[in-house]
Parts: C-alpha cells; structure tokens; sequence
C-alpha cells in the first residue's frame, strides 16, 4: 500500500512538472527582436572585385542569443545581389541566396504592416530574394553587392527585413519579423 502511495506522489510531481513546462514554454520565444540588433548602410561600390555592381551594402547584426534566420533586402530599383567570394578578411560571405519557405509572405506582411508596401500575396507577384547570416550568437559583417536599374535615384525607400525562424515545442510557428531602415551613404 505504501508503495502505491509512492507511485502516485511521484508520477502526480511528474505530471505537474511537465505541465509546468509545457505550459512556461508553449508560446513563449527563445529569442525575442530585442536580442537582436541590426544596421546597414548603402553606398557606391569601391571593390574592384566586384567593379561590374553599383552599390554595396554594408549589414552589421549583433545577435545576443543563437537565431535561425534569414535577411531580405528590400530596394527598390537595386537588383542581382551578389557576394564577393573573396571578400575582407572579418566578413561573412553566405553559401546560398534565395527564398525560404513561406517567407515572402512575412516579407510581405512586414512592409505591409509598415506602410512601405502595399503589395502583398493576395495583391502582387511577390519575389523576394534574402540570405542567411551566422545563427550564431556575436557580432557579424557582411557585404553585398547590387547593380542599379536606369530609373534607380532614391534613397528613401530601403529595408531589410529578418525573418526569424522558430517552433514551438508542439511545432506551433513562433517566427516573427524585423523590420529595419538602410542608410544611405
């Protein structure tokens, strides 16, 4: 009998410890926008590596936590990113350019929801070309690199956006977006 009374304390604790859990980490962020911070500056391009694109993008994240994401460039009138495959020591080159999953959407949603865009997956061809920076936690440069359309003269309109990637413990989505203003130089 004793034993049985065991049992039942130990599995109750069990259970009152997992819903604990379940409960503390249900939709609750292992990483937050505010662990991460994120400026950019255009400028004419100077690398004689890359003498054939118009302008570089400078992208410096600070990352305080480990993140799974990608960025998105959104410039208007600046196209084929590139990236110099033999870049300064120091920066970050990525392996691959292009679109993850359903992010164009978020891209979408988050200029939407800024009032940058009004284009959104109901309304427009959606195209957004992004990349993959260091998950890891800790300072990190990178360099791109674009050609500018004949029509390309503003300074105005220029966002990145960073789509953070993450599940909850029952696979919920608890991705969110960033949305941050390039300078010009």
């Amino acid at each position: 009998m004793l034993r049985r009374w065991y049992f039942i304390i130990i599995s109750s604790a069990v259970l009152l410890f997992a819903a604990y859990y379940v409960y503390n980490k249900w939709d609750k962020n292992e990483t937050v926008p505010e662990d991460i911070f994120i400026e950019a500056v255009l400028k004419p391009n100077s690398n004689p590596n890359m003498d054939y694109k118009d302008y570089l993008l400078e992208v410096y994240i600070d990352k305080r936590k480990y993140s799974q994401h990608m960025i998105y460039p959104y410039i208007s009138g600046l196209h084929s990113m590139s990236f110099d495959a033999k870049e300064d020591e120091g920066f970050f080159r990525p392996s691959s350019i292009g679109s993850a999953g359903d992010d164009e959407v978020k891209v979408a949603d988050a200029l939407h929801k800024h009032n940058i865009s009004q284009m959104n997956y109901d309304n427009g061809y959606l195209d957004f070309i992004g990349f993959w920076s260091p998950p890891e936690q800790g300072k990190h440069k990178l360099k791109m690199y674009f050609e500018a359309n004949d029509n390309f003269n503003s300074f105005e309109d220029m966002y990145l956006v960073y789509v953070h990637k993450e599940k909850g413990i029952f696979g919920q989505d608890l991705g969110w977006t960033k949305v941050v203003k390039i300078q010009a130089e």
